[in-house]
């Protein structure tokens, strides 16, 4: 257990980081409670104990030993009592690591001195179930915070007795908070998948934790982290494969894997110059240019300038196409394009259309794209490996 002036000492430095980046797994600080301004979302159901379908509880299930309808410190409001030993009470919540990053706990009880009890939290991945102790005391209000892990898919709740002595619950509320800080889970498995954030390689399931490239992200902030993924340079692949973007339904950021190159037409996000046909990947999108680039980007003819497409009127995709004047009514014969208006003969002809979510990834209606819309529709952007007439 961490005390709330460590706790303190590192929210300044967490609050810098985005959404998951730097997560530690637990900062428990018992202190008095604190109904507070710091919670956002409640997210234990029936956190007063209230809800009863006959002799147990609707919304708790019910894992060891038995449960009993009690008075509590005010004899008008009903709590649970946990009864035998061990007896043991919890609830799955519907979140995962993309929505909760830290929770806020407020809790009343009665516990004896004869009983042992624990607040446990399972994250679903393998690794032992995060528990603490509560203290003994008659109806004595406590305040606890818990980071979670920067992976997790599931997150369930639970309450276990073990002992001869009493244990009544008036309260235990859940809600997400924003200021605990911690260190990361030490000894997790090798189970989060590719695509996940990570600390160490022992954490994935197959392949390395890798530095984040920033043209995977859609919306680089400067901050350092690390992902699950198959590579980090192509050097990591087979002959003939190249270290590109991958996608997984779990997680709106892709991450690097190895892949087959010229792959992907102009318009479709990228890693790497060799994953697209063109040869040129700018700002992680297949481009026919790449401005203020040097080396292999190709240059735009006299005169062309090169500049990224525009997005449509409600900002999407997130990341478009860099051209050589994009619109512009001036590319020969043979050249790469989107859009008829790209081509000085107006007429762009490929493979059908291209279809792509908000966040790049291909799609062919909008249950490919994670979150869907109105965030992440699936989109069309153009003609699919387009070249001009």
């Amino acid at each position: 257990m961490r005390s709330n002036a460590n706790a303190n000492a590192k929210t300044t430095a967490a609050r810098t980081t985005a959404r998951r980046a730097l997560r530690g797994l637990l900062c428990l600080a018992a202190a008095p409670m604190l109904m507070g301004s710091e919670c956002e979302q409640p997210l234990v159901k029936d956190s007063g104990f209230d809800v009863w379908c006959g002799d147990t509880l609707c919304n708790w299930q019910v894992d060891a030993g038995g449960v009993a309808k009690v008075p509590t410190w005010n004899a008008q409001d009903y709590g649970v009592g946990l009864v035998g030993d061990p007896a043991a009470i919890s609830q799955s919540l519907p979140f995962t690591s993309d929505e909760v990053s830290c929770i806020h706990f407020d809790l009343l009880a009665n516990i004896d001195d004869a009983a042992i009890v624990t607040l446990s939290m399972d994250f679903g991945d393998g690794a032992p179930a995060t528990a603490e102790t509560i203290p003994s005391g008659a109806w004595r209000p406590l305040s606890y915070h818990l980071v979670t892990p920067t992976y997790f898919p599931s997150l369930r709740i639970s309450i276990r007795k073990t002992g001869a002595g009493r244990v009544e619950l008036a309260q235990i509320q859940a809600s997400k908070a924003s200021d605990c800080s911690g260190p990361p889970p030490a000894g997790t498995p090798a189970s989060r998948p590719a695509g996940a954030t990570c600390e160490t390689t022992s954490q994935c399931a197959a392949g390395a934790c890798v530095v984040r490239p920033v043209d995977t992200e859609l919306f680089p902030d400067g901050t350092t982290r690390s992902v699950c993924a198959g590579c980090s340079t192509s050097a990591d692949c087979a002959a003939g494969e190249v270290c590109g973007l991958a996608w997984s339904g779990a997680f709106i950021e892709p991450f690097p894997s190895c892949l087959a190159p010229a792959a992907l037409v102009l318009g479709s996000r990228c890693l790497a110059d060799g994953e697209c046909a063109g040869g040129t990947c700018c700002q992680g999108v297949c481009s026919t240019c790449c401005a203020g680039a040097t080396g292999g980007a190709a240059a735009c003819a006299a005169g062309g300038s090169c500049a990224a497409r525009a997005k449509n009127a409600d900002g999407k995709p997130a990341r478009p196409a860099w051209q050589c004047a994009p619109d512009g009514g001036s590319g020969a014969a043979g050249t790469p394009c989107l859009a008829d208006d790209d081509c000085a003969s107006g007429a762009c002809a490929g493979a059908g259309v291209l279809h792509v979510c908000a966040d790049g990834r291909s799609c062919s209606s909008d249950a490919d794209c994670p979150t869907g819309p109105p965030g992440n529709p699936c989109i069309a952007i153009g003609v699919a490996g387009g070249q001009c007439q």
